[in-house]
């Protein structure tokens, strides 16, 4: 089986016997117990990819198979195993979130039932005793000792580099990428990382706890995706780091389509709030149910997806059955989130058609896109995000077909990702180098800009706030706790500030529950 090495290779912990100092026979022991318990929910990973095979390590987080590795572990990868110490064996299902700029991947084994490894909630001291678990080199289970030896921000090892990062003092080895380092108490303070080759001796690295922890949190959110479809989709770059050059240049929009878009949704207004209305009872209805899910599937039930429900969409009814309970908080947490988005939007715009209420409107929602009529706007919702390329390209999967879109920011998107509803406007097709494969000619789809909506509605406000000579303020979006108005300021007194909206109202907002730019704005027009 080929390794792939790099100067700056992405590795582990593997330290020789002579600098493991123990104080004690008793803490020899303890550390051995401790070893024994963790190298339970280890996994040394055998990927076989486009530029073929390669080994890792991982570690389990979750009973029923949810386990961490580095993103360039898996990347490129078309299938891949997990391999415990006592030999078990199980397919790598897919992933569920990865984060590049850590190289963090929370992925999903075939099986359950598995032993778990704690992560820890804490960063870790200098000097801190350090264990690393994993199979360097694809050698059998191994565990070697270290210490902490400082902190290090992830600008300060570039390569667009973010997280902390914690510096061991341990030599590295190809293989054990993506296994935990634990401390005294068995839990995880780092995952195995960067490491130096070559004149530079102990400059080694794990992401930290912290970073995994909010990586495991937040992959409870995102649907479970193949890896040819996701983590597969990556160049087999072991530098980890942030995301490619653009694909394609953003087509423009022009100002008459944009236009003919906001006349169409001013008189399709009392259409498209009575679709909210019904959206927000049936997202209302369907959180309860989803509370009420059972868990797991019926015995006599064997399919591959995550939900199985009974009844039609229109069935009050209907019954939800999940595949596992952190299926089951996923969608259930997906749904509330939802329900109460479109409550909140259903309690502060017109039933009538105003700028304002049509601005909040069309954030939600609007006439549907037909990606197969070019130049045209409309809005796309359940759409699948495949691939995040860069800062703004995006492959998503619409109505079964893959598209390439163009986003604001991709930041906190990745594959499996539910695309947040967006409006978009449909480019054409171009024939685009797709990173990891040959040229495809798809549809390109551009997300709207929060300012070229707004000025399709109001015009140009920034003129209006100059013509008023008694406003002091431009009109721009303010926030005050979770709402948010389009305004512009008349005077700040009595610890509040009044704002005069689009539609010539004002409103007074406490200044306490302004956000941070809010106040700093308010500063600087003092």
């Amino acid at each position: 089986m080929s390794q792939r090495f790099f100067p700056f290779a992405i590795v582990a912990v593997f330290l020789t016997l002579s600098s493991v100092v123990l104080p004690s026979l008793a803490n020899a022991q303890d550390l051995a117990d401790v070893i024994e318990k963790c190298e339970r929910s280890v996994v040394r990973i055998e990927v076989k990819g486009r530029d073929g095979d390669s080994i890792g390590s991982g570690f389990v987080v979750e009973e029923e198979g949810v386990f961490v590795t580095n993103v360039h572990v898996l990347a490129g990868a078309e299938s891949a195993t997990a391999t415990f110490a006592d030999g078990r064996s199980y397919e790598i299902e897919g992933t569920y979130y990865f984060d590049e700029s850590r190289d963090v991947c929370i992925a999903q084994l075939s099986g359950k039932d598995f032993d778990t490894i704690p992560v820890s909630p804490l960063v870790p001291r200098k000097g801190e005793t350090v264990t690393a678990l994993g199979a360097p080199r694809g050698l059998s289970f191994t565990a070697t000792n270290g210490i902490v030896s400082a902190m290090r921000d992830g600008e300060q090892l570039g390569g667009d580099r973010a997280g902390t990062w914690i510096q061991i003092d341990a030599a590295l080895s190809p293989g054990n990428s993506g296994g935990p380092l634990i401390n005294s108490k068995g839990k995880v303070i780092a995952m195995s990382t960067l490491a130096s080759t070559g004149s530079s001796q102990n400059l080694n690295f794990g992401i930290s706890a912290r970073d995994i922890r909010d990586a495991i949190k937040k992959s409870q959110d995102y649907d479970l995706i193949s890896l040819p479809d996701g983590v597969g989709e990556l160049e087999t770059d072991e530098g980890g780091g942030g995301r490619g050059e653009a694909m394609i240049d953003r087509p423009g929009i022009s100002d008459e389509v944009l236009k003919d878009y906001v006349s169409e949704c001013r008189e399709d207004y009392s259409s498209l709030y009575k679709r909210l209305l019904r959206d927000s009872l049936e997202a209302d209805r369907e959180y309860k149910q989803m509370r009420k899910g059972n868990v797991p599937f019926p015995r006599q039930v064997n399919i591959e997806e995550d939900v199985l429900i009974v009844g039609s969409t229109r069935n009050k009814n209907r019954e939800y059955y999940f595949r596992s309970d952190r299926v089951k908080d996923r969608f259930v947490r997906r749904a509330e989130k939802k329900s109460k988005d479109l409550k909140k939007l259903k309690s502060e715009i017109s039933k009538k058609v105003d700028d304002e209420s049509l601005y909040e409107l069309l954030q939600h929602t609007g006439p549907y896109v037909d990606p197969n009529y070019r130049r045209s706007i409309g809005f796309i919702q359940d759409a699948i995000v495949l691939h995040p390329f860069n800062d703004h390209d995006a492959i998503v999967l619409y109505d079964g077909k893959p598209f390439l879109i163009w986003l604001p920011s991709t930041s906190g998107l990745a594959g499996g990702t539910p695309l947040p509803p967006t409006t978009v406007y449909v480019a054409g097709t171009e024939t685009v180098a797709i990173p990891g494969r040959s040229t495809m000619a798809v549809t390109v789809l551009v997300g709207l800009k929060e300012s070229e909506l707004k000025t399709a509605i109001f015009g140009d406000v920034q003129d209006k706030a100059i013509k008023s000579k008694e406003i002091e303020g431009e009109m721009r979006t303010w926030k005050a706790g979770r709402h948010s108005v389009i305004a512009k300021v008349v005077r700040v007194e009595g610890g509040k500030v009044t704002l005069e909206k689009i539609n010539g109202k004002t409103v007074e907002v406490p200044l306490n529950i302004l956000s941070e730019a809010d106040a700093r704005y308010l500063d600087n027009l003092k």
